[in-house]
């Protein structure tokens, strides 16, 4: 999916994120870490004041001593692979440099290492560890190391032959479902989440450009995306003089606006985080309409696993409210999500799990969906589609800059292993329009 448009970029801090080799879910605690202690440095340096008279050492002085002693400072990124932006038949791919460890015509197989073999605690897998699909299969390399394992898919080839043949969303949600299940009978090290295997397994595939949102975060024709650690959820409510049954102009009072930082609770969990509010105050009144915007936090705290809806048509052209809900396992998210797409009233249907928490946000409410991305520097937040060339094309001032950026851009993309993988394209503004910026990337350019 694209987005034409993107909201003026948040920017919450300007530090930098070390690069040492952390594991993914590392890398976006270590980011948060940061974030505060940026914070924290700053506003004592304006409680404090500057102190250069005197011989004193200024705090704003002191401010790169105390990042640098929290390991907030820039260190050199450690890139681990590439990923090259190749176009076959009007096919563009994403191809990762691990070269796989066999191919055969239409495909190939890969070597995919999950946790580091001494935290792995079995000794042997189950029985019945491995799926076998018609375009993605996935087993044991070795059934005495549960870290290692082998991925089949399509090759280049493959997918330049046959991708447009291919029942994608339906193939992808299958083989993700059925990960769950071999999580379900121990096949993998203890502590290791579904979504790392899932994140590692596709950073071992070449894959679509265009449907990378889907292979990361299962956003496609569903309207759905699962949240991950570093996200961050906007919930908007305009707010109208007696409750909001007076919408003339001239009773429009402002909006309840409700910022949520997605954080992670364990190895294998996140939830959300209220950072910032507006009117908080004046919705009170509203209720239960205002806990929907400003209670989430309470209200999933025990659903370690979240999945947003966007709001969008249903198949009968009705309008489908946004939908948040949350649980434990992905079975029953799946289950939720296929009873959510097959309702018409375009809400939270009833008779879900019970282990699901659903809430409908309601046609008068606005939800967006924002990743973190790291841009010269500066960490902003941009839709879920935001591609590279429109981050490019917005933040040039002229067509010389445009020029330069493109020329000098480098894209570095964080690893579920730990340590980065440099994202290398033609310089050209319509290759960088094909590369969909993820959560974590790093993009940086010359002016």
């Amino acid at each position: 999916m694209r987005q034409n448009e993107a909201p003026t970029a948040i920017t919450i801090s300007q530090g930098t994120f070390p690069s040492e080799p952390l594991s993914y879910s590392a890398h976006a605690s270590r980011l948060l870490h940061c974030i505060l202690w940026t914070k924290l440095v700053q506003l004592a340096s304006l409680l404090i004041g500057p102190r250069t008279r005197k011989g004193n050492l200024s705090i704003a002085f002191a401010i790169p001593f105390v990042l640098l002693g929290t390991g907030c400072m820039h260190r050199p990124l450690q890139i681990k692979q590439n990923y090259v932006l190749e176009t076959t038949s009007g096919f563009s791919l994403l191809v990762p440099s691990v070269s796989p460890k066999t191919v055969d015509g239409d495909f190939q197989t890969s070597l995919v290492k999950l946790t580091d073999e001494k935290r792995s605690i079995r000794s042997t897998l189950p029985r019945q560890c491995s799926i076998k699909g018609s375009t993605f299969s996935f087993g044991p390399d070795d059934p005495t190391l549960p870290n290692q394992w082998l991925v089949k898919s399509p090759s280049v080839q493959g997918w330049s032959k046959h991708g447009g043949e291919i029942n994608l969303g339906a193939d992808w949600s299958q083989f993700t479902h059925d990960l769950h299940s071999l999580d379900d009978l121990g096949c993998f090290p203890r502590g290791e989440s579904l979504a790392a295997v899932t994140r590692a397994i596709v950073e071992r595939m070449p894959l679509p450009a265009s449907e990378s949102l889907l292979f990361f975060y299962s956003f496609g024709g569903g309207g759905f995306a699962n949240l991950a650690t570093g996200m961050q959820v906007k919930v908007e409510r305009p707010l109208f003089e007696n409750n909001g049954r007076d919408k003339a102009a001239g009773s429009y009072r402002g909006s309840l606006v409700a910022q949520y930082e997605v954080v992670p609770t364990s190895q294998t969990g996140v939830a959300l985080r209220l950072s910032k509010t507006e009117n908080r105050r004046s919705g009170r009144k509203l209720g239960a309409e205002a806990s929907a915007v400003f209670g989430l936090s309470a209200r999933f705290a025990t659903r370690p696993m979240l999945r947003l809806f966007l709001q969008s048509l249903n198949d009968n052209n009705s309008l489908r409210s946004p939908i948040l809900i949350g649980g434990s396992n992905v079975a029953d998210l799946d289950t939720a999500t296929y009873q959510i797409e097959r309702n018409s009233s375009g809400g939270c249907p009833v008779g879900l799990p019970t282990a699901i928490d659903c809430i409908s946000f309601g046609e008068k409410t606005a939800v967006s969906l924002l990743a973190s991305v790291w841009i010269n520097g500066r960490l902003l937040y941009r839709p879920l589609g935001t591609t590279v060339g429109y981050m490019i094309e917005t933040l040039s001032k002229s067509g010389s800059e445009q020029a330069r950026a493109l020329e000098t851009i480098s894209v570095r993309r964080p690893l579920t292993t730990g340590g980065y993988a440099a994202v290398n394209f033609p310089k050209t503004l319509a290759s960088a329009n094909q590369v969909i910026l993820l959560n974590g990337d790093r993009l940086s350019w010359k002016h």
